[in-house]
């Protein structure tokens, strides 16, 4: 019996996938009369179906962290602050955009933007009053930075396969406000708050204000997101796979 593995941005094992990948698992249906296909998020089903002409059931399993690169001591808060962790194009244009009338409303925010190895001339991207351009770090140094922020605002375009960083941000503990587009819908959920693409930039700071200004809210999101994101473990995940495979390989 044939098994295709098939990733759209990594590399697929057996369930153990690289970082920022969504794994597609598809049998021969010219030697078996099903298919399987493992994809990140509930979102991109229909197009694979669409794109493949598959019928038969769809199967979805998530992704997972590497917690040992994540600190093992507490990690204070620092009051008002915000981190950017993805590829620029991803969001950061519009985060840079809204983040002086951010700062007008909240004289103490900061931020802190890193990006991937390749992202490193920040020459082009405006010097903005408490913003800072952090580069690529290694993961014990960004993550730390991820449990040390607040928040994570990030108002995507961009149409998530899965999205680490979302994973990450609430195992670290900072609340993720983001759009409602793909997989941050399932990612995310109500462990953060999502946005329509199509709403404002003050709207987004009214989220913002709106959840700084609560205590209550903030202990509760993130407790909730920190608790299913440990959840989200590589044993959890290779259990699913393996669960996965066994339904089916008798057929």
């Amino acid at each position: 019996m044939k098994t295709f593995f098939y990733s759209i941005v990594g590399v697929v094992a057996l369930g153990v996938t690289a970082a920022h990948s969504a794994s597609v698992v598809v049998r021969d249906p010219g030697l078996v009369p099903y298919e399987i296909v493992d994809g990140n998020s509930i979102g991109s089903i229909k197009g694979l179906k669409e794109t493949y002409n598959i019928s038969k059931p769809i199967s979805v399993i998530g992704n997972s962290i590497n917690r040992d690169t994540f600190p093992r001591w507490e990690v204070k808060k620092e009051p008002c602050s915000f981190i950017y962790s993805s590829a620029r194009e991803r969001g950061l244009y519009r985060l840079l955009e809204l983040w002086p009338d951010l700062k007008k409303s909240m004289p103490e925010a900061t931020l802190r933007v890193f990006g991937p190895s390749y992202d490193v001339d920040n020459s082009q991207l405006p010097k903005l009053n408490g913003v800072h351009y952090m580069g690529s770090v290694d993961q014990m140094t960004l993550h730390t930075w991820q449990m040390k922020s607040e928040y994570w605002l990030n108002p995507t375009a961009y149409e998530e396969t899965y999205c680490i960083t979302a994973l990450e941000m609430q195992y670290a503990g900072c609340i993720p406000i983001t759009t409602n587009l793909a997989a941050l819908t399932e990612v995310v959920s109500d462990r953060g708050f999502l946005m329509n693409l199509d709403e404002t930039n003050a709207d987004f700071i009214s989220i913002v204000k709106a959840i700084h200004g609560s205590p209550e809210l903030k202990s509760k999101l993130r407790r909730k997101a920190n608790e299913w994101a440990k959840q989200q473990s590589w044993k959890f995940r290779i259990e699913e796979w393996v669960n996965l495979l066994k339904k089916y390989e008798d057929r």
